[in-house]
């Protein structure tokens, strides 16, 4: 099995104790805010920050030591506080900041801050899915439904990425992209939708939670476009037309700039 979502009670145990409870404490109060999105893996936890991963725990936590190329002005804070330093320098230095992470970043909030009011949660993100076309495929979110107890793969882009957008004629990349995802994912439904229910009650356990198990793994995979026309040099009608009828217009969520939809808002627009 190449899809595995667990992490063990034992693991979960010494996330009290002494040597990682204080670090744990830190990021649990932040996910609870709706500042750290934490996702399970095989046996390991990735905890997000600004859509850098700020720390891993697989029984003890651990940061890339990539991380110190973006120490700056970190000078005297703590050993936290420094480590989400270093996620706001480095992607303040790509082009300003990134607009996907940003936009993705404002959804991942929803899912488990206190105040949240939406059925609608993020429950995985950056999700790793094999192979296809011997390359790896990784989808930006997981959605789940707490009520209607389904779930989704979306990818997030913005309009400018060259992958989204194409003069009249011209292939759109992102198409093949998505494409992959729902093979990707059909191959091993049965497998995904078991180990998110397994995600499901470790995230519920760690969190305090009460998410509902998913019931029903809906395909194919959806694509989400935010600042649809920002960028104008391309024809939009032809990007637009085309990856409709491509994937589906059920299958494509297109954004109008400055317009930030809820997580409700969205799984109706794809469903």
């Amino acid at each position: 099995m190449s899809f595995i979502r667990s992490f063990s009670d034992s693991k979960i145990e010494r996330l009290e104790s002494a040597h990682n409870a204080h670090t744990f404490a830190l990021l649990k109060a932040d996910v609870l805010k709706g500042e750290v999105f934490p996702a399970v893996r095989n046996e390991r936890i990735d905890f997000y920050y600004l859509g850098g991963c700020l720390y891993s725990y697989a029984g003890t936590f651990f940061r890339d030591p990539e991380w110190e190329k973006f120490s700056d002005n970190t000078d005297g804070l703590s050993p936290y506080d420094k480590a989400k330093k270093q996620v706001e320098n480095k992607y303040a230095e790509v082009n300003g900041g990134s607009a996907e992470r940003k936009k993705l970043n404002a959804l991942y909030r929803q899912s488990f801050a206190s105040d949240r009011s939406s059925q609608v949660v993020v429950l995985d993100i950056e999700i790793g899915l094999g192979k296809v076309k011997k390359k790896n495929q990784k989808c930006d979110l997981l959605l789940l439904n707490n009520q209607t107890s389904e779930i989704i793969f979306v990818e997030g882009k913005v309009y400018k990425d060259p992958r989204v957008r194409s003069a009249v004629g011209q292939k759109i990349e992102v198409i093949d992209q998505v494409n992959d995802y729902t093979e990707a994912i059909v191959t091993q439904s049965d497998t995904i939708l078991q180990q998110y229910c397994e995600y499901v009650n470790i995230v519920n356990k760690l969190f305090g939670t009460s998410y509902a198990p998913p019931q029903k793994l809906i395909t194919p995979a959806k694509l989400l476009v935010y600042d649809t026309g920002v960028g104008r040099e391309v024809n939009i009608r032809y990007t637009v037309e085309t990856t409709n009828n491509a994937l589906g217009a059920n299958s494509v969520m297109w954004v109008a700039h400055g317009e930030e939809p809820s997580l409700e808002q969205i799984w109706k627009a794809l469903i």
